[in-house]
């Protein structure tokens, strides 16, 4: 057998599953919002990944990827939408706040 024949193929969907968590993780203390789309995009494709790796682990490689990424997204996910709710209060105590001051 040739070396080509032996080698694997990738985990369609780990590396970009990855990205999409870590970027979710970065854009969730900025921003919330943008980082809960990146992070649930990137759970989906991560979680895609998993199933399509334990289906057929052996005409795979990459499935530590697929497990970070899935974790990077979930944390991404969850920091984007406790972010979200704080920055939300904010605004609101802001508002109510400026809403006192001309009375």
């Amino acid at each position: 057998m040739s070396d080509q024949a032996k080698a694997k193929a990738m985990v369609p969907g780990g590396v970009a599953g990855l990205i999409l968590g870590i970027t979710g993780c970065c854009l969730g203390w900025a921003y919330g919002i943008p980082g809960i789309i990146c992070s649930a995009i990137g759970l989906g494709i991560s979680g895609k990944a998993k199933r399509a790796l334990a289906a057929n682990p052996s005409a795979y490689k990459g499935g530590k990827l697929a497990s970070s990424g899935f974790t990077w997204s979930l944390v991404g996910l969850i920091e984007s939408i406790i972010m979200t709710i704080v920055y939300a209060i904010v605004v609101i105590v802001g508002i109510a706040a400026s809403a006192n001051s001309f009375y």
